[in-house]
């Protein structure tokens, strides 16, 4: 059978990660997970595994909302940008008076 590739492979992957820290521990699930990655020609720790899994929790319980925080930063800069435009509109109107 063919690997699984993109989200398909993302579920799937996060699901045996949870399985195998819930029947043996979180750094057994961590080690097996960084020495099949190292296999597979990527070198990450233990750490960033166990990084991984806390946002992919985070994620499967709606904690995690990316495009949200985007939206929100965007905003804040348009805000910013428009403040600056007009102290800078408002210094050139001080300048020709």
């Amino acid at each position: 059978m063919a690997m699984r590739k993109g989200t398909a492979n993302l579920l799937k992957q996060n699901r045996a990660y949870r399985e195998l820290a819930e029947d043996y521990s979180s750094d057994v699930a961590a080690c097996l997970t960084a020495r099949n990655l190292l296999r597979n020609g990527v070198n990450v720790s233990d750490r960033e595994v166990a990084g991984w899994a806390k946002i992919n929790q985070a994620t499967c319980k709606g904690q995690l909302d990316i495009g949200g925080e985007v939206k929100r930063a965007e905003g804040k800069a348009a805000v910013a940008a428009g403040t600056t435009v007009e102290r800078v509109a408002s210094g050139r109107k001080h300048e020709h008076n």
